[in-house]
């Protein structure tokens, strides 16, 4: 268990209690769809909760807080989509986890548990790991101020890392897009409409108008420390640049999703399956690209 979900698990469950609610008395905070963006049941992986809660039940408790208007009601902290689904399903009661959150330093540690009980795992979406960074990072600078003490030695990018599983140097480039891009940039980063290497590519622009491209291009987080040759042509004048497909930008979101693991534990690319795999599709890009030529 990493440290930020250690101190959210003694805040969770030190005075907290467990009860059974009406679904209309729950508040879903607006937080997390900023984050993780809205529940779809049209989308697979809701649909398929639905179907789950429909036919066994909603197994796990929600984690709620009390609200600060209206008594007897909740916010949500964690499982908006259980709730969502719930709803879906015509769930008259469900079981929730009420989160002791009365002092300023237990209310900011509910505000942080909003990524630590929800984040994803999926690490093949940069953009959403971004925001993931950007609440985390805020939250914890919160935390510190009321308890600097509790933090000391801590440095805020490891426990990010460590909180969701990638490396420092993940959390720096990311960081490095978040804090130095164009408003245009990381709005068309953080929606998932670039990728982290045209991000990256554009700050770089940003920060260095004078910058001659060189043929060596340094890798992303979670990407091989391999030389890639760069070939690109001049576009014409009044030639629009080519538009990344949402399908191009998916897959090479897979690649550093792959190669980040590979980062967190190198003993992996050894494996002769592996180097054979990764061999394989090097090749298979290779006779794609000179097919083209």
């Amino acid at each position: 268990m990493s440290f930020l979900s250690e101190k959210l698990a003694e805040n969770q469950y030190a005075k907290s209690v467990m009860i059974m609610v009406d679904p209309l008395m729950l508040h879903p905070d607006p937080e997390n769809d900023l984050i993780y963006g809205e529940f779809d049941p049209r989308k697979d992986d809701d649909k398929r909760l639905i179907e789950e809660i429909q036919e066994i039940g909603l197994l796990q408790p929600l984690l709620v807080k009390r609200h600060p208007v209206f008594p007897d009601e909740y916010i949500i902290v964690s499982g908006h989509r259980r709730y969502h689904a719930a709803k879906a399903v015509g769930l008259q009661r469900v079981e929730v986890l009420v989160l002791n959150a009365n002092t300023p330093e237990e209310k900011a540690m509910a505000k942080l548990a909003i990524t630590i009980s929800n984040h994803s795992r999926d690490r093949s979406n940069p953009a959403l790991m971004a925001r993931e960074i950007e609440h985390l990072e805020t939250s914890l600078k919160e935390l510190r101020k009321l308890n600097p003490e509790k933090f000391k030695g801590k440095e805020l990018r490891t426990m990010i890392a460590e909180e969701l599983g990638v490396s420092p140097k993940t959390v720096a480039r990311t960081k490095k897009i978040l804090n130095n891009a164009d408003e245009p940039t990381r709005v068309a980063f953080t929606s998932g409409k670039i990728t982290q290497l045209e991000a990256l590519k554009r700050v770089d622009d940003k920060l260095k108008p004078n910058h001659v491209e060189s043929n060596s291009v340094e890798p992303l987080p979670g990407q091989l420390s391999i030389d890639s040759t760069v070939q690109k042509s001049t576009p014409t004048i009044g030639e629009a640049p080519k538009k990344m497909s949402e399908k191009a930008t998916s897959a090479i979101n897979m690649l550093v999703r792959i190669t980040e693991k590979l980062e967190l534990d190198p003993e992996i690319a050894t494996d002769q399956n592996i180097l054979k795999l990764i061999a394989d599709l090097e090749k298979a890009i290779n006779s794609k690209s000179n097919n083209k030529k």
